[in-house]
């Protein structure tokens, strides 16, 4: 089992100082875990998606994160964006003044007048296809990640990851909805696994 945690930034913000954040970020709060981290340039917010394993294998703890870790997760991550000289805070929406959040909107009201409120939403094809496209980049980065570190563990985990990731793909195929087909990913991080124990074997 893995928790994920996903950090947004503000469009313009300098990418390789979210990346060190995220570095520091990961040593003061996941200590003890394992967890691999990538940061996405795609798009014009610098974000950054950490994964993390839920149980320790030092400790056996389980990460279990509650609504005070997370706020404190924010502070800790503010923090370090801080100390790179980018601005950023964690104080609640509330805190901030944005007493508009949770308003019902004439569009909701418009809705619910029809009766339609209740009824289940339908997501376009196009935008499902893309948010698939977006998680299986997103497994495949952490795959690539975990399999150039040099650990065994790490490329287990790897292994799995993709494991993983062709599973989810036949459960799509299986449906009616539109798979995501991996094609050569596992190939890749094979490669790469074979690629850094020939390395090692060099530097015996």
């Amino acid at each position: 089992m893995s928790v994920s945690y996903c950090s947004i930034n503000a469009p313009g913000t300098d990418p390789q100082g979210v990346k060190d954040a995220a570095r520091e970020f990961a040593k003061t709060e996941l200590a003890g875990h394992q967890y691999v981290f990538v940061r996405h340039d795609d798009e014009k917010h610098p974000h950054v998606h950490i994964a993390v394993k839920a149980v320790s294998d030092r400790t056996g703890e389980r990460l279990n994160p509650r609504k005070a870790d997370l706020q404190r997760w924010r502070e800790t991550f503010a923090e370090k964006l801080n100390e790179r000289g980018i601005d950023a805070n964690a104080t609640p929406t509330w805190a901030r003044g944005n007493f508009n959040r949770g308003r019902r909107t004439r569009s909701y009201h418009a809705i619910k007048n029809k009766g339609e409120l209740d009824k289940p939403r339908i997501k376009a094809p196009e935008h499902e296809e893309k948010n698939n496209i977006r998680m299986k980049a997103l497994y495949e980065d952490v795959a690539k990640a975990l399999a150039v570190t040099g650990s065994n563990n790490d490329k287990k985990m790897a292994l799995d990851t993709v494991s993983f990731l062709k599973e989810r793909t036949t459960l799509a195929s299986s449906g009616n909805s539109k798979s995501i087909e991996p094609k050569d990913t596992p190939k890749k991080i094979n490669a790469e696994l074979g690629k850094n124990q020939t390395d090692k074997d060099k530097e015996r």
